[in-house]
């Protein structure tokens, strides 16, 4: 890769929303009764020991891809999506397409300059800049606040013609239309990270779609993520840092989740393997092996050179191909097969190793998964009859679910009726019960040499993320 090469996929870097338009509405309605209430036995600190080490075997169950995409007939794109587009545009200095930003940085960097799809991880470069700037992200926008290529239909579209509401009967594009089909494959073509809210919608939508979902860009179609944000983000790993906006007192209620985690999550899950048969027992494997791999054996490759060849994916990451022996640690070989295929999968070797974005998403991967067996244990000792849901929920409601850092990017989803009921009548309670959690969390990664999360929000209008529901 040439230089400018490099230099453009680093500075291209993220595209995604802000502010949406907010819903003043108090709510008056009777609150719905919790299925599992949250006054449950306090923790016994005889019996939770947090400095245990969990089973790397425990994580199985963190990159599994929640199944089932929402009906496409109930799928719409919403208005506050377009807003939100309509107000990144308006911001912008200038509208004009990628490949023009690029064209300057080769005239900058007297190189040629172009996006390397495959070179997801690299790209996805980002470092707060305060509260003002911290939820613009630099990658040139169209008219209507979308990331295009030349030749591109996002460059041209009239976005609310994806809302029924904001445009005339005849203008109305719909999921079955060929200019609908055209602006997902689009999109689908950039990094969830550098696309636009009602990008992100287009290619959700058409994930629900057979004939669409097979047409887009990427070689193993991405997780549905809005809709596991929307309907159980309990389903997303704990590592993905979130947290709950809440810009008015009895108001509107919005998930937030961080942006490049996502992007690091999506990458993982195309890399996974896909075994025909064996799957339960290759994929837990496959969790252990990339746990060693980034926590204990990558971080000591301090010679650049033993880096493997790789030849980049065409069209992003694509599952491990090798079946995953029982014996693997005793394979010398295996870490550098998994280090080559991660390559070609996008991922750099600078965002794996510390103080990598994808080094700190595996340790808050691990560090979740040791506190979710801890609570388990837990649940079990107080009560030796609990079913395996209640333990289930048990851990769900009570583990620590990392907060965003001040000014990153993030997907931002509405809550549900329900849940915005909950978090009204609920939620301050969620939290004073939550706080001896997050401290002994705090003292972990203190002990660890790492900086503590901050939990709390002067103003109160980003608050911890704590499940309203359980799974």
């Amino acid at each position: 890769m040439h230089a400018g090469e490099h230099f453009a996929a680093k500075l291209c870097l993220l595209f995604t929303h802000s502010q949406f338009f907010i819903d003043d509405t108090a709510w008056t309605q009777t609150p719905p009764t919790r299925t599992q209430p949250r006054s449950l036995a306090q923790m016994d600190d005889a019996t939770y020991d947090d400095t245990a080490q969990g089973s790397a075997g425990n994580a199985a169950a963190h990159f599994a891809v929640p199944a089932g995409p929402g009906d496409p007939e109930e799928r719409t794109i919403p208005s506050d999506a377009v807003a939100d587009d309509a107000e990144r545009a308006a911001a912008a200095q200038e509208h004009v397409s990628i490949d023009v930003h690029l064209a300057r940085l080769a005239t900058v960097h007297a190189a040629s300059s172009t996006i390397n799809e495959t070179e997801r991880v690299e790209a996805v470069r980002y470092v707060p800049a305060g509260k003002a700037a911290g939820n613009y992200l630099p990658l040139p926008l169209g008219k209507e606040g979308h990331p295009y290529r030349e030749g591109w239909a996002w460059g041209w579209f009239q976005t609310r013609r994806l809302v029924r509401t904001q445009c005339k009967r005849h203008e109305f594009v719909d999921p079955t239309t060929p200019l609908f089909r055209r602006l997902a494959i689009e999109a689908s073509r950039l990094d969830i990270c550098y696309r636009s809210a009602t990008q992100r919608e287009v290619v959700c939508i058409a994930l629900c779609i057979p004939e669409l979902r097979s047409a887009l860009y990427p070689t193993v179609p991405e997780p549905d993520i809005l809709e596991i944000c929307r309907t159980n983000a309990t389903r997303l790993p704990a590592a993905i840092r979130r947290q709950y906006y809440v810009p008015t007192a009895n108001g509107n209620v919005w998930s937030e989740f961080d942006v490049v985690d996502v992007s690091i999550y999506c990458g993982l899950h195309a890399a996974r393997p896909q075994p025909k048969e064996g799957k339960q027992t290759q994929l837990r494997r496959w969790n252990e092996v990339l746990d060693h791999f980034f926590m204990e054996w990558l971080p000591l490759q301090t010679d650049v050179s033993m880096q493997p060849k790789f030849q980049p994916f065409p069209r992003g990451g694509e599952p491990y191909p090798n079946e995953l022996p029982e014996d693997w640690k005793e394979r010398t070989d295996m870490m550098y097969t998994v280090w080559g295929h991660l390559l070609a999968c996008g991922f750099t070797t600078r965002a794996m190793r510390p103080p990598g974005e994808v080094w700190f998403y595996m340790a808050r991967a691990r560090r979740a998964e040791r506190d979710r067996a801890l609570l388990a244990s837990n649940c079990r000792q107080q009560n030796k009859d609990a079913k395996q849901t209640e333990v289930r929920q048990w851990s769900t409601q009570w583990l620590v679910w990392p907060p965003m850092q001040y000014g990153r990017a993030a997907i931002r989803v509405k809550v549900s009726n329900a849940q915005r009921e909950l978090y009204w009548h609920e939620y301050e309670e969620m939290f004073k019960d939550m706080q001896g959690r997050w401290a002994m969390h705090n003292e972990i990664l203190t002990g660890e040499g790492l900086e503590p999360d901050v939990f709390y929000s002067e103003d109160k209008v980003c608050r911890p993320w704590i499940p309203l529901y359980t799974p």
